[in-house]
């Protein structure tokens, strides 16, 4: 199990390079991808607004393996979005992302009647994730994230 908590400001840095590091993974990098966003050199300072907030993954030695933000989404006052949720390869299969998604969708429910992502069609382990947290995959994006290059929609209702 990892040490999740919320991010700090010693964590920016960390998580930029891993949201980085794992869409080159997966051969998405560049404009139309999360690595492209600006709030993402400082999400310590961008997640601070209520109804919004993210979270890191540590394990026992304090180094970040990864994290994930809840956000509204953009034209919506009554559904949230799951941001940035990555992991390093070292911290996947452990049940860090379960850990993420639960305290995620605990935050996420007090505040929004549905929860949207967005991802790639070829990101199949997340996926699974997600349709076993109660995630169904629909047929085109929601609102303006500015995620043009993901392919694979998914809403959890409350």
């Amino acid at each position: 199990m990892a040490i999740i908590e919320l991010i700090k400001p010693e964590h920016d840095a960390q998580i930029e390079q891993i949201v980085h590091t794992v869409l080159a993974e997966f051969g998405a990098s560049g404009p139309g991808y999360a690595c492209a966003d600006p709030q993402l050199k400082s999400l310590s300072r961008f997640y601070r607004p209520q109804k919004m907030n993210y979270w890191v993954a540590l394990d026992e030695h304090h180094k970040v393996l990864g994290g994930a933000g809840i956000g509204p989404l953009s034209g919506s006052d009554d559904i949230c979005e799951l941001q940035k949720m990555y992991l390093l390869p070292e911290g996947r299969s452990l049940g860090i992302g379960q850990q993420l998604m639960q305290t995620c969708l605990e935050f996420a429910k007090q505040y929004y009647s549905a929860c949207y992502l967005e991802t790639l069609e070829h990101m199949n382990k997340a996926q699974k994730l997600y349709r076993r947290n109660g995630f169904e995959q629909i047929n085109q994006p929601l609102g303006q994230t500015g995620h043009s290059r993901c392919n694979t929609w998914y809403l959890h209702k409350f």
